[in-house]
């Protein structure tokens, strides 16, 4: 089964998620609409956030929210 994700229809073609990411197993997605898309995925660490941070630049991800107690700096992000 593969998963694919694209921030919007204007991103271009939709990337897979699978074995080229080392986090293929930490995310789920959830397409409810053309434009709309959720990338769930596990509590990244300080330790693995750089992990995700280059998931989300190649998945073309644009907002995250955090809904689980924080486990790692938010700052990494908002520096990214």
């Amino acid at each position: 089964m593969s998963a694919y994700y694209a921030s919007s229809s204007t991103a271009g073609p939709r990337k897979p998620l699978g074995k080229s990411s080392p986090l293929s197993n930490s995310f789920s997605l959830i397409e409810y609409d053309r434009d709309l898309r959720f990338l769930i995925m596990d509590c990244p660490t300080n330790n693995t956030i750089a992990l995700y941070l280059k998931e989300f630049v190649r998945l073309n991800v644009t907002d995250v929210v955090r809904v689980c107690e924080p486990t790692y700096l938010r700052e990494r992000l908002e520096t990214h």
